[in-house]
C-alpha cells in the first residue's frame, strides 16, 4: 500500500505469460497484427510482457487523468485474466464430470459473465445480491440476472441470510450492511423478496448455512412453504410470457475503466448495469429480460422488443454496431445511456458513437461532476422526478464529511443536435443532458449522464413505446407468465 488503489492482481509467473502469449496468439494470428494493434516493435511473442496497472492517487481519483484506459496492451490482459480464469473452472469441472462415471451438474460460485455462456462442462453460475439490498423496503441490484436456459445453463441465487437465530454484531451499522433480519416480518420480507425474484425469472436458489443463521424451526418452516409454491409453479403447465423490453449488455464495462474505484460503474462483476442504474430499472414497473450482445440469441430477441436498451456498454465491436443498426425500423425505441459505443477497435471515436445513438454528441476527456435535471417540452418528461443524477446521488454517498474514498466520478458527454427535443440539461451550463430524437421508422433516445435513466422515465419511455408495463414506478416488481413477486419501497 503506497497511498494508492491498484486493480491487480498482476501475475507474472512463467504459467501466466506462457498463456497470456498463446491467448494473444489466438486473437491476433500474427506477430505484425498484434504489434499493429499495441502501437509496438516487439520482436517475438516472447517479448510479451505483462501489462501494469495504472494506480490512481487516492486522494485525486475525480480529478487525475482520463477515465478511460486506452492501452490496448492493459485492456487486453484484463480481457485474458477473466477469460483464462473461466476456462480453468471449467477445465476442473470437465474433469469432475470426466472421474464421477455417472451423470452430474457443476456450478461455480462466481459473478455472471459473458465467458460463462462460452464454458462446456458447467451447468450453473450462482452468487448472491449486494448485503445491504436485501433489507426489506430496499430494492435490490447486484445480481444481473440473464436469459440463459437456452444454452442449457442455469443461474441461481445465493442466500446466506442473517437472522435473529444466529450470533449478533455489537455494531448497529454492520448488522445493516449485511442484511441482517432481526425480527420475523423482517425475516418474511427479506426471503419472499429474494426467492420472489428467483421463481419469476426461472433462475434457482440455494440456502448457504453458517454460524446458525436457519437453526430455527419457524425458519425453516417458512422455507418449507416457499418450497412448496417452487414445486407447484414447476409441476403446472408454464404461460409463455415475453417481455416487451430488452437491456443489451456487453458484460465488459469494467475492463475498460482507468480507474478501479469508479462511481460509475461501480457495482460488482463487470459492472454494464450500475447498482444505482439496477435499481432503478428493477423499480420502474417494466418487466424486461437481459441479455449479452455476444449471445447470437439476443438479436432475434432485441428485434420482438418495442423497446431496446443499451446501458454503459463503453466498447462496442464493428460486428455490434451493426446489429444495433438492423433493429432501427418498425417503430422501434432505443435507449443509449452514458458512454455507450465511445470505445471501438478504433480507440475513442466520438463520430461512431454519434452514429449508433442517431444524435451529435460531444464530450471531455477528464472526470467532471454532473447533475441532469429533467425538462418539461416532452411527453416523455411529463409527471417524472427531476432529479436525473442516480451516480452523483453515489458518488456523494461514499463521500462522507468530504473524504475522498476514491470514488470517481464521470466523463462529460452532452448532446448538440437541433433535431433532438431536449428530455434534461445539466445544472449549471444548460448543456443538454437527455434528449430524443424521432426518425421516420425509429425513435432514438440518449442519456448521456451515467446510470439517468430513472425508474419513472424508463416506465414512460416504454408506456409511450407501447410496450406491456405491469404497474405504476415505485415498487419492485418481478414476473412471469405464471408468477408476480411485488416488493413494496419505504
Amino acid at each position: 500500500w503506497d497511498g494508492r488503489l491498484q486493480l491487480g492482481p498482476e501475475d507474472h509467473s512463467k504459467a501466466c505469460l506462457w498463456a497470456f502469449r498463446e491467448w494473444l496468439e489466438a486473437k491476433y494470428g500474427t506477430l505484425a497484427k498484434l504489434n499493429a494493434a499495441w502501437g509496438t516493435e516487439l520482436p517475438s511473442l516472447e517479448a510479451v510482457g505483462v501489462p501494469a496497472e495504472e494506480g490512481v492517487p487516492v486522494m485525486a481519483a475525480d480529478t487525475t487523468g482520463t477515465p478511460y484506459a486506452f492501452s490496448p496492451a492493459l485492456i487486453d490482459y484484463r480481457a485474458f485474466r477473466r477469460h483464462d480464469v473461466w476456462a480453468m473452472v471449467d477445465g476442473l469441472a470437465g474433469a469432475f464430470k470426466a472421474a464421477a462415471g455417472k451423470p452430474c451438474l457443476t456450478a461455480v460460485y462466481r459473478d455472471l459473465e459473458p465467458d460463462f455462456l462460452e464454458t462446456r462442462h458447467l451447468d450453473m453460475t450462482g452468487n448472491d445480491l449486494f448485503y445491504p439490498y436485501r433489507r426489506p423496503g430496499w430494492p435490490t441490484a447486484g445480481w444481473e440476472r440473464m436469459a440463459m436456459a437456452h444454452r442449457g445453463k442455469m443461474q441461481f441465487q445465493d442466500l446466506d441470510l442473517r437472522s435473529f437465530a444466529g450470533p449478533q454484531e455489537d455494531d448497529e451499522e454492520w448488522r445493516a450492511w449485511v442484511g441482517a433480519a432481526l425480527t420475523k416480518d423482517d425475516w418474511i420480507a427479506t426471503h419472499r423478496k429474494l426467492t420472489g425474484i428467483s421463481l419469476a425469472h426461472g433462475c434457482g436458489y440455494w440456502y448457504y448455512e453458517f454460524w446458525g443463521f436457519f437453526d430455527d424451526p419457524w425458519i425453516i418452516e417458512r422455507i418449507g412453504a416457499t418450497r412448496k409454491i417452487a414445486q407447484h409453479l414447476a409441476e403446472r403447465p408454464s404461460r409463455a410470457f415475453q417481455p416487451d423490453v430488452t437491456v443489451a449488455l456487453t458484460g465488459t464495462a469494467r475492463q475498460y475503466v482507468r480507474v478501479p474505484h469508479h462511481s460509475v460503474p461501480h457495482g460488482f462483476g463487470t459492472g454494464d448495469l450500475p447498482y444505482e442504474q439496477e435499481m432503478m430499472l428493477e423499480t420502474s414497473g417494466v418487466p424486461y429480460v437481459t441479455a449479452y450482445l455476444s449471445d447470437p440469441a439476443t438479436l432475434p430477441t432485441l428485434r420482438q422488443s418495442k423497446v431496446c436498451v443499451f446501458p454503459h456498454s463503453v466498447y462496442l465491436t464493428g460486428a455490434e454496431r451493426q446489429a444495433i443498426e438492423t433493429l432501427k425500423r418498425e417503430g422501434r425505441t432505443l435507449v443509449f445511456v452514458y458512454d455507450t459505443g465511445y470505445l471501438s477497435e478504433q480507440g475513442p471515436d466520438l463520430a461512431s458513437m454519434g452514429q449508433l445513438i442517431g444524435m451529435s454528441i460531444r464530450t471531455e476527456e477528464r472526470f467532471a461532476r454532473a447533475v441532469p435535471l429533467a425538462v418539461p417540452g416532452s411527453s416523455l418528461t411529463q409527471g417524472i422526478a427531476p432529479y436525473l443524477g442516480m451516480a452523483e446521488l453515489t458518488y456523494c454517498t461514499f463521500r462522507l464529511h468530504g473524504f475522498d474514498t476514491g470514488k470517481a466520478c464521470g466523463q462529460p458527454f452532452w448532446i448538440v443536435d437541433p433535431d433532438a427535443v431536449p428530455l434534461a440539461r445539466y445544472h449549471g451550463d444548460e448543456r443538454v443532458a437527455a434528449a430524443v430524437r424521432s426518425y421516420a421508422d425509429w425513435t432514438a433516445i440518449y442519456l448521456a449522464a451515467p446510470a439517468s435513466l430513472t425508474n419513472d422515465l424508463f416506465h414512460s419511455i416504454a408506456r409511450e413505446a407501447g410496450a406491456f408495463v405491469a404497474g405504476p414506478p415505485g415498487n419492485e416488481v418481478h414476473m412471469s407468465g405464471d408468477f408476480v413477486s411485488l416488493h413494496g419501497l419505504r
